[in-house]
C-alpha cells in the first residue's frame, strides 16, 4: 500500500513538475514580447531626442537670422569732405 502511495504522490509530483515547466516557457515567451517593445521604444526615444536637438539647433540659428533682420541697419556717419583750398 505505501508503494502505490509513494508511487501515486511521485506521479502528482512530476505531472505538477510539466506544469511549472510549462507556465516557465510561457512566461519566457512574454518576456520576449515585452523586451522587443522595450528595444522599440529605446529606438524611439533616440530618434525623437536626435529629432528634438536638430529642431533646436535649427530654431536658434533661424532666431539669429530673424533678430538680425529686425535691427535696423546701422548708417554710416557722413563726413563732409574736407575743403580744397582756393574753392572757398
Amino acid at each position: 500500500m505505501q508503494t502505490i502511495l509513494l508511487g501515486l504522490r511521485g506521479m502528482k509530483v512530476e505531472e505538477r513538475a510539466q506544469e511549472i515547466l510549462g507556465e516557465l516557457s510561457r512566461l519566457r515567451g512574454d518576456f520576449a514580447k515585452i523586451q522587443e517593445n522595450f528595444r522599440v521604444l529605446g529606438r524611439h526615444l533616440a530618434n525623437a531626442s536626435g529629432s528634438y536637438s536638430g529642431t533646436e539647433r535649427t530654431m536658434t540659428k533661424l532666431d539669429a537670422k530673424l533678430t538680425q533682420i529686425e535691427q535696423p541697419p546701422r548708417q554710416k556717419e557722413i563726413t563732409p569732405p574736407p575743403s580744397l583750398p582756393g574753392l572757398d
